[in-house]
């Protein structure tokens, strides 16, 4: 971020939470995983291992149900077009039948759900190709929203990563491992480890790490000694127009 970005992002950080700075956004997000082992690599997410990023190489069709009949409303996918682009749907679904979006998603950041009160009684899921499809977007009971710490840069944006935290809970420890793909194909690589017991690790970039559009981000959990660990992680992304920062 150029000097001149990074001060203006500073001095107006409550302005551009705000949505009154043109070109300027913040991304927080949040991810849990109440149950990793031993020896497993996951992802940080409600749904449990590895992050199915396959399941999106191709744009598809996202269908939400849940395992309870007395979850009915909306759920709002805010995800990716097949362009890259930033989109937004509600899809409209009742308990236990499915509803399924009318666009088609290439990525699903986050999903939420709302019918009116708090929480939410039964698993609710959004997954690829069919209502028993790949699941892409998980929300645990009670949540009302995903817990999913993948994140993917839309087109036209490029991505700051500002702060980022991690923990586990008392007398465990584990290895957080941010991988990066840039393009959205191919392998991931490592972009930042850190190392907990029973504690937290928090960290405000002096410099921020910066992403290109089509950068995909996932957060994962390793060498954890216990099974059934526990696992949490926070993140806080700046999205600025990538045509802002060339003027």
């Amino acid at each position: 971020m150029p000097s001149w970005a990074r001060q203006k992002f500073e001095n107006h950080g409550f302005s551009i939470a705000k949505n009154e700075v043109p070109g300027y956004s913040v991304v927080f997000k949040n991810g849990l995983n109440n149950d990793i082992d031993q020896n497993s690599s996951a992802t940080v997410w409600t749904a449990g291992g590895l992050y199915p990023w396959s399941a999106l190489d191709t744009p598809q069709t996202i269908y939400v149900v849940s395992t309870s009949a007395s979850d009915t409303g909306s759920v709002t996918i805010d995800g990716l077009d097949e362009n890259w682009n930033r989109l937004q749907e509600e899809v409209d679904f009742n308990g236990l039948t499915a509803g399924s979006s009318v666009n088609t998603f290439r990525r699903v950041n986050e999903i939420t759900y709302d019918n009116g009160v708090e929480g939410n009684a039964g698993i609710i899921t959004a997954r690829t190709g069919s209502s028993t499809g790949t699941v892409v977007g998980h929300i645990e009971i009670g949540f009302s929203q995903s817990l999913q710490l993948v994140y993917t840069v839309p087109l036209g944006y490029t991505g700051f990563i500002l702060h980022q935290d991690h923990g586990v809970q008392k007398g465990e420890d584990a290895q957080f491992r941010s991988f990066v793909r840039e393009g959205g194909v191919g392998r991931f690589r490592i972009g930042h480890i850190a190392e907990v017991y029973q504690n937290n690790y928090s960290i405000h970039f002096p410099i921020y790490p910066s992403f290109p559009e089509k950068t995909d981000l996932d957060f994962r959990v390793s060498l954890v000694e216990t099974n059934n660990t526990r696992a949490f992680s926070n993140l806080c992304l700046a999205l600025v127009e990538t045509n802002r920062l060339r003027r």
